[in-house]
């Protein structure tokens, strides 16, 4: 499922607007996210979330992956992000996956990231501040050391994190 929903950016990253597959590839895109999203609803509501102890970590980071780009269905999103919060405290999650699950509900609410890892992730010194403080809170490392690895190893179009 993991490699399905990877695959999918590929396909869909290297077409362009003008592309005359574009409009094919958004189907592909529709129809792959459609499966995988009924496959992980049945898999919850048969298992509870898929935990370490249930699927290893790779499988519990796939279905965190599925769930993470099912943003058509933020009642799903959060009700997995509660199973999350639970088993996180039993160390079935990883923290990296609850925090990424955590930022992209409130940014579906249109309310404030509590780790900083959709998007830029911060607003402002004071909100940077916040941020590191969810952050070590789960044990992550500091916003602008995770934002640099991050825009070094696969997104170059991050801007640039320069000291104040």
């Amino acid at each position: 499922m993991a490699r399905d929903d990877q695959g999918m950016t590929g396909v869909i990253g290297s077409g362009g607007p003008s592309d005359p597959n574009d409009a094919s590839r958004r189907l592909l895109e529709s129809a792959v996210i459609q499966r995988l999203h009924a496959r992980i609803q049945q898999i919850v509501a048969e298992y509870g979330w898929p935990g370490k102890a249930l699927v290893g970590e790779d499988g519990a980071h796939a279905a965190w992956l599925i769930v993470q780009h099912s943003d058509e269905d933020l009642f799903f999103q959060k009700r997995c992000l509660e199973l999350m919060r639970l088993a996180f405290k039993a160390d079935e999650v990883t923290a990296h996956d609850l925090a990424y699950l955590t930022d992209r509900v409130l940014t579906g609410e249109g309310l404030p990231q509590m780790y900083g890892t959709q998007g830029v992730g911060v607003l402002s010194l004071d909100d940077e501040a916040r941020v590191n403080l969810n952050r070590l809170a789960l044990g992550l490392e500091p916003w602008r050391v995770f934002i640099e690895k991050r825009r070094n190893s696969y997104q170059p179009w991050l801007p640039e994190i320069k000291p104040d």
